[in-house]
């Protein structure tokens, strides 16, 4: 039989798991009556079709699960980092499906935060029932549905910091090297998700590790100071075969430098936005609850006040940083090192809501101290929390909601018979808890952004995506004109039947394809992250530049029925092939086929240039040859062989743009077509094709160049040239070829 203590432990812990159970469980009840409704933008453009992908990758036995060939012409899959792939719930992809795999993603993050918050409140000393309110104040938090609401990438690494700092206040305690162990195994679980929750994590234990020092007024142990090195220290290399990879894209990702200003706070007026959201009860850009903050404030009635005015001290710090420019410290902060990688200050609001649940435990654990109070703390006690609820009064527009005052109330009441009668003090711990888990879990309003899944609506289109998988060859790829929050026809849905596309919803794109794909529809260069990540509606303007469409091989044109703007497109116009009601499918005659040989390459060392130069490219249409591709009677394609350049304008297509000259220092001579090329091989991470040149020239390969790409030609390794700014080039000789490109990135390697 387990002892009592074990018992008693694992009763609390049932406790959150049925308090998970109950609000999960809710919100799928609620499913039906949301079906139409919009849900959560992340969640249907980039989640679940990363788990749609992942499954496919399971089933293919693992190809594709370095690189994926579908989106933004080609780019790195494990290297995004924010793709779900290594957490534990996404293996059951193939059993459970997307939507029941993303549940459980939910659920096993709202289990991680609130057991990991009872045990931080277990190693600060405090009861079972004060932890059992502070795992119920962190995992039920605004921030903490807002997180799993935005999506499972930012919600499990969220979950994940109480158990984390439950490991640092243990070190800080008594320090032995398995704690600096299940440390650095909890910080790498951290490390795997959004990298702005580490960041998180860092700064909260500099902060903490520095006020144990100054509030004890000496420097700590060695053996505490190496402990906690060791954890961090070690915590990458347990992460490594995710983390290097995700390390390596991001530093040549649109991430991967300082942020403009404009870039850190594209949403302005953080008070005022908060207000609202504290008015309307809603969990973005609210840190505000008023039960937990009723207890939190008699956290400094407790036995670990030094610890509480640390959580404090932090909560606010973090909440001043929530508030962006209205704040008074942000933009201090962004002048330190890292200060301007990450955008939206509002996340802060995740740290403060990581303190304001500390403090809750805190106060609760002051409430029920054993010892009859003073009559002066114990109407302190009191008054500030009358004083809480009248604040939230004061700032809510019509005051108090009927179940908060009544809320308010047995939290009152509670409080007033634990500190008259010692007592009593066991059954108003149960009813304090019993006061967080109606404010918290049952009686809250339903999130704002459905965290609940329906992949059938990704598949509403699937009649035209279908038609395009049967019809296209591995030289062809689409360009999607996504419709905004119509979930069947966004940047990511070509990918879901296996199509390839030159989009992508992702905020790691590599700042090369990005400055590419900007001027390709904007015909500018690329000025911010809005003309990328935010680009949601527009694909198809005025200003698209038709021939980066056509280096990107881009041979089909797929736009919504209502918004259609193809007619933008001339010289020569689209093709259309086919009218769904819906949805219409355009050809695009003037595409170059994916992999293409050129009998010339000319260097340009100027970026911007060299984008404007593929930008003025121009065409004529040689008439009376005979395309390889067969198309519906209406149509006439025309085979990228019969495409040819008068040279007096622009950059002709039988020569390719690089940055510098060739090692053989071949550059090549202007001619005709003398090539024929053709795929042997077309896997996500290894490419075979083959070439007959009747003269020694270059391949193109219209894929993403990136670092962990190696070619062979012939056997004989070749180096891989970025050319026309953002695809691969090798050189061929003369005769027949076979030219191997491999997905070997040395960062993966290593991290294994």
């Amino acid at each position: 039989m387990l002892p009592v203590s074990r018992r008693a432990d694992l009763l609390a812990l049932a406790t959150l798991l049925a308090a998970a159970t109950w609000f999960l469980t809710r919100l799928v009840l609620l499913e039906p009556a949301v079906r139409s409704s919009v849900g959560n933008y992340d969640i249907y453009t980039f989640d679940l079709p990363h788990i749609l992908y992942f499954d496919r990758v399971l089933h293919d036995g693992g190809r594709g699960l370095l690189w994926n060939p579908l989106l933004n012409c080609g780019q790195p899959s494990l290297g995004l980092g924010t793709t779900l792939v290594l957490h534990p719930p996404t293996l059951l992809a193939p059993l459970l499906g997307a939507d029941y795999t993303y549940k459980a993603l939910v659920f096993y993050a709202m289990i991680l935060g609130a057991a990991g918050a009872f045990c931080l409140g277990r190693t600060l000393g405090l009861s079972r029932i004060a932890a059992v309110c502070g795992g119920l104040a962190f995992a039920f938090s605004n921030a903490a549905v807002d997180t799993f609401t935005s999506g499972a990438n930012m919600g499990i690494p969220f979950a994940w910091l109480p158990a984390a700092l439950c490991c640092v206040e243990g070190i800080l305690v008594a320090p032995t090297w398995r704690r600096a162990g299940v440390l650095a195994i909890v910080v790498a679980c951290t490390l795997v998700g959004h990298p702005q929750f580490a960041l998180f994590l860092c700064q909260i234990v500099f902060l903490r590790v520095l006020w144990e020092m100054m509030s004890r007024r000496k420097l700590l142990a060695h053996r505490t100071l190496g402990a906690l090195a060791v954890g961090f220290a070690v915590a990458p290399l347990l992460a490594a075969v995710n983390l290097f990879p995700v390390l390596e894209t991001m530093g040549a990702s649109v991430h991967g430098g300082a942020l403009e200003a404009a870039e850190l706070e594209p949403v302005r007026n953080g008070w005022m936005l908060m207000s609202a959201s504290f008015a309307a009860r809603g969990e973005l850009f609210n840190p505000f609850m008023l039960v937990p903050f009723m207890l939190a404030s008699a956290a400094a009635w407790g036995h670990r006040r030094r610890i509480a005015l640390f959580y404090f001290i932090a909560g606010l710090l973090f909440f001043d940083l929530g508030l962006g420019r209205d704040g008074y410290l942000f933009s201090y902060y962004t002048e330190l090192p890292g200060g301007r990688l990450f955008h939206h200050p509002h996340r802060f609001l995740y740290p403060t809501a990581l303190s304001v649940s500390v403090l809750a435990a805190m106060g609760v654990e002051g409430i029920l101290a054993t010892g009859r109070r003073a009559l002066v703390p114990r109407g302190a006690i009191l008054g500030g929390m009358a004083a809480v609820a009248a604040v939230f009064a004061a700032l809510s527009i019509h005051g108090l909601r009927p179940h908060e005052s009544r809320l308010a109330a047995m939290v009152l009441l509670a409080v007033f018979a634990a500190l008259q009668w010692p007592a009593a003090r066991p059954l108003a711990g149960a009813v304090l808890a019993a006061a967080l888990m109606l404010d918290l879990v049952v009686l809250r309003p339903p999130p704002g952004r459905w965290m609940l899944s329906n992949s059938n609506v990704l598949f509403a289109q699937s009649s035209a995506f279908r038609f395009l998988r049967d019809r296209m060859s591995s030289q062809e790829r689409v360009y999607l004109v996504p419709r905004h929050r119509d979930y069947s026809l966004e940047r990511k849905t070509p990918s879901l039947f296996g199509v390839p596309s030159l989009n992508d919803y992702n905020p790691v794109m590599s700042r090369r394809y990005a400055e590419f794909f900007t001027m390709l529809r904007v015909g500018r260069p690329m000025r911010a992250l809005a003309d990328v990540i935010y680009a949601l509606e527009g694909d198809m303007p005025p200003t698209l530049s038709r021939r980066l469409l056509d280096v990107a091989a881009a041979r089909y044109v797929v736009t919504d029925a209502k918004t259609d703007a193809t007619r933008v497109v001339r010289d020569p116009p689209l093709v259309p092939v086919a009218d769904l009601g819906t949805v219409r499918i355009y050809e695009n005659p003037s595409a170059l086929s994916r992999a293409r040989w050129v009998p010339q390459v000319e260097v340009v060392s100027n970026d911007e240039e060299m984008l404007r130069r593929l930008a003025a490219l121009t065409v004529y249409i040689l008439p009376g040859i005979e395309s390889p591709v067969a198309g519906p009677p209406s149509v006439t394609p025309v085979s990228p062989a019969t495409i040819a350049m008068p040279g007096s304008q622009g950059t002709s297509r039988l020569k390719a743009l690089v940055e510098r000259t060739p090692p053989s220092g071949f550059v090549g001579e202007p001619g005709e077509m003398a090539a024929t090329v053709s795929f042997v091989r077309d896997d996500p991470e290894d490419v075979v094709i083959a070439v007959y040149a009747r003269r020694r020239g270059f391949l193109v390969l219209a894929d993403q160049y990136a670092p962990g790409w190696r070619a062979t030609v012939n056997g004989v390794d070749t180096p891989i040239m970025r050319a026309d700014y953002a695809v691969r080039l090798v050189e061929v000789p003369v005769g027949r070829s076979v030219v191997a490109f491999s997905y070997r990135p040395v960062s993966v390697i290593a991290g294994a």
